[in-house]
C-alpha cells in the first residue's frame, strides 16, 4: 500500500510538473506573439513616419490647347497643338531634392526633366514642347525625388509611392535629363 502511494505520488507530481511546462510553453508562446506584434507596429509606425514627408508630394500633367483658355484637357487641335505642363504639388513643410520628372506621351515618347530642388508649394513646371495631338490622349505623370531625409522615392503614373534606389547620377530613365531652361514657377490657384 506504501508503494502505491509512493507510485500515486510521482504520477500525480509528473503531471503538475507536465501541467506547469505545458502553461510556461504557452505563455512564453503568447509574450513572444505580443513582442512580434509590438515589433510590426513598431515597424509600421518608422514607415509612417519615415514616409510622411513623401506622402505629401504629388505630381501630374496639365494639358491645356494652346491659343485657348487655359482647361484641362485630354486632347489638342491639330492646327494649335497642345502645351504640357507639369504640376508638382510639395504639401509638406520641407524642400524635395533631385527630383526626376517623366512622363510617357500620346506617341509613345518620354519626356524627362530634372531638378535639384523643389521648395513647399505647387509648382508649374511649363515643359516647353507643343505637342500636336490629332487624337483622344491622356498623359501620365511620374516623379522620383529624395526627401528631406535623405529617403529616396517613387511616385508612379497610378499615384502608388513606393521608396525607391535611383540615383540622381544615373537615373533609372535612360534618357538625358534637361535641367537647363527650365520654366517653372509657383503655383497660386488652379
Amino acid at each position: 500500500m506504501e508503494n502505491t502511494l509512493i507510485v500515486l505520488a510521482t504520477i500525480i507530481s509528473t503531471l503538475a510538473v507536465t501541467g506547469q511546462a505545458l502553461i510556461l510553453w504557452r505563455q512564453t508562446k503568447i509574450a513572444n506573439e505580443q513582442i512580434e506584434m509590438q515589433r510590426q507596429l513598431i515597424t509600421l509606425s518608422e514607415n509612417e513616419e519615415r514616409s510622411k514627408q513623401a506622402q505629401e508630394i504629388s505630381t501630374w500633367v496639365h494639358t491645356y490647347e494652346v491659343g485657348k483658355p487655359e482647361t484641362h484637357i485630354m486632347h489638342g487641335s491639330k492646327d494649335e497643338g497642345s502645351q504640357t505642363d507639369f504640376i508638382i504639388n510639395n504639401a509638406s513643410h520641407g524642400p524635395i531634392y533631385n527630383v526626376i520628372l517623366s512622363h510617357d506621351d500620346f506617341a509613345d515618347s518620354r519626356h524627362t526633366m530634372g531638378i535639384y530642388v523643389i521648395p513647399p508649394g505647387r509648382w508649374r513646371l511649363a515643359y516647353n514642347q507643343t505637342l500636336p495631338v490629332d487624337k483622344y490622349t491622356f498623359i501620365e505623370g511620374k516623379i522620383w525625388f529624395t526627401d528631406a531625409a535623405g529617403n529616396k522615392w517613387h511616385r508612379d503614373k497610378m499615384g502608388n509611392l513606393a521608396q525607391s534606389n535611383y540615383s540622381w547620377g544615373k537615373p533609372l530613365i535612360n534618357l538625358p535629363l534637361e535641367t537647363k531652361n527650365l520654366n517653372i514657377h509657383r503655383e497660386n490657384s488652379f
